[in-house]
């Protein structure tokens, strides 16, 4: 009999371990690990939370006038007439008058960079044609305003004819971008 018992007490041991302790350890390891996701989880929403804190601080920097050359560097809606204003605006610095305007609606994947382009386009272009008559020398100095002005403006085409002395008609065709 003094034997029996601690057989007796080794075998319930071992049966309580296997049917009561082993589920439950099972049952407590898939939990710690869930704990430890949720742990992660949440580490990685407070960096996200610092990330934001920073970005806004940064967002808060931006002085009103910064804003709006953003935005006419790159806008977030089309507007032709604004453009055109702004065009003929740097002719008249060189006593010439934009005319002859068409505009061409585009998208960014009709354009060579749709190449680059990895998800929906988050882009459109809008081209614009137009005629200026004016001196060659002129004409480089209205391009290279147009080239220095905040818009984003790509020169694709440049024609001239000659219509008197020392005049020029030049057809210039350029695309412009804004934000969708």
């Amino acid at each position: 009999m003094r034997t029996l018992f601690p057989i007796a007490l080794i075998l319930l041991s071992v049966g309580v371990f296997f049917w009561l302790i082993q589920p439950n350890r099972a049952e407590i390891a898939r939990l710690n690990g869930v704990r430890e996701d949720l742990a992660r989880a949440a580490e990685r929403a407070r960096e996200l939370q610092e990330v934001q804190d920073k970005l806004l601080a940064e967002d808060q920097k931006i002085s009103d006038t910064e804003r709006e050359d953003i935005v006419k560097l790159l806008p977030d809606n089309v507007d032709n007439v604004r453009l055109i204003i702004d065009i003929d605006g740097l002719a008249a610095r060189y006593s010439a008058r934009v005319k002859n305007v068409e505009v061409t609606t585009g998208s960014a994947s009709d354009s060579s960079s749709a190449a680059l382009a990895t998800g929906p386009e988050q882009y459109g272009s809008i081209g614009l044609a137009f005629t200026v008559s004016t001196t060659y020398e002129n004409f480089l100095d209205f391009l290279k305003d147009l080239e220095r002005s905040l818009r984003l403006v790509d020169v694709t085409a440049l024609t001239f004819a000659s219509s008197k002395k020392d005049q020029y008609e030049y057809n210039v065709s350029i695309k412009t971008y804004w934000l969708k």
